[in-house]
């Protein structure tokens, strides 16, 4: 149970230190927004073997603990976009308001200095003059791939197109061969969310439903996904951006599923079908206070 205390047990080694460290740090990633016990509760079920005995509640506790506080202390330029999101666990899309028509998201996300996720020296697109030789880090590049899809909502896009290139010839972006893909994504709609502990404006953040599907553009089965999404909704909004970008929203759309594929049975059913079906999920944009 939760804040047992641990006298009884050997210190932990080194090692065991480490390990901790490492497969906590592991699990902010995989689980969404996880308490100390979401880590701990995930580690008694599925690694109990080889750290049930030592990787005890009040061991995952404080190393969560400090793990939330190093995030907190870093401003969002230095954030990899894989940190938990900070929204005092999972949201509840029912329970959140809807977005509203005549706010544009492009425009929050990227250009009003109140609530863009933004550091004021960074652009939310390319600029001209733009160090193209060292690129951009894989969290910018992110951050603007964000706001390319705030203007796809605003332009009553539905379809989104997240790829390296020209998505029927993309030679995996280019990065010494490696399978192509493509990750996209069905919009279901704009939610918002604002944190309890404040009432500034500025804290509210875009919640993001969509249905996906990560596939290799080449296949059979991923041509006939979008033909019919293209058929169904006419148009896609396309951008392009680096297979590293495209990790980062499927580590943010997987992880938010973790519950659903846990106990609502993940909501697809077996056989080929499966392989070929969208899955839903949510994206909830960064906090626009990490920035400031």
């Amino acid at each position: 149970t939760m804040g047992g205390g641990d006298e009884g047990l050997a210190p932990m080694t080194e090692e065991q230190a480490a390990e901790l460290d490492r497969i906590v740090a592991e699990l902010r990633v995989v689980l969404p927004d996880p308490t100390a016990r979401d880590i701990h509760d995930y580690i008694e079920e599925n690694m109990a073997a080889t750290m049930g005995t030592w990787a005890t509640a009040n061991r995952v506790k404080k190393v969560n603990t400090r793990m939330n506080k190093a995030a907190r202390a870093k401003a969002g330029v230095d954030r990899d976009m894989l940190e938990p999101d900070e929204t005092d666990g999972p949201v509840v899309l029912e329970e959140l308001g809807t977005w509203p028509d005549d706010t544009s998201l492009e425009e929050h996300m990227g250009e009003d200095e109140d609530t863009r996720c933004f550091a004021p020296g960074e652009h939310h697109a390319p600029v001209d003059g733009e160090d193209l030789v060292a690129g951009v880090s894989n969290a910018l590049a992110y951050r603007r791939s964000l706001v390319a899809c705030g203007r796809f909502i605003d332009g009553k896009l539905k379809v989104w197109r997240l790829h390296g290139g020209d998505a029927a010839g993309d030679d995996g972006d280019g990065e010494g061969g490696g399978e192509p893909d493509e990750l996209v994504m069905l919009s279901r709609g704009v939610r918002w969310y604002q944190s309890e502990k404040g009432d500034e404006e500025g804290e509210i953040r875009a919640v993001l439903e969509v249905d996906f599907r990560r596939g290799n553009p080449r296949t059979g089965a991923h041509k006939r996904m979008v033909s019919a999404l293209i058929a169904k909704h006419e148009e896609a909004g396309v951008h392009v951006c680096t297979k590293e970008v495209r990790d980062v929203w499927c580590a943010h759309l997987l992880r938010n599923r973790f519950w659903e594929e846990k106990y609502g049975g993940g909501g697809v059913g077996g056989g080929d079908k499966a392989k070929e079906a969208m899955l839903p999920s949510y994206v909830v944009t960064p906090a626009p206070e990490w920035f400031r």
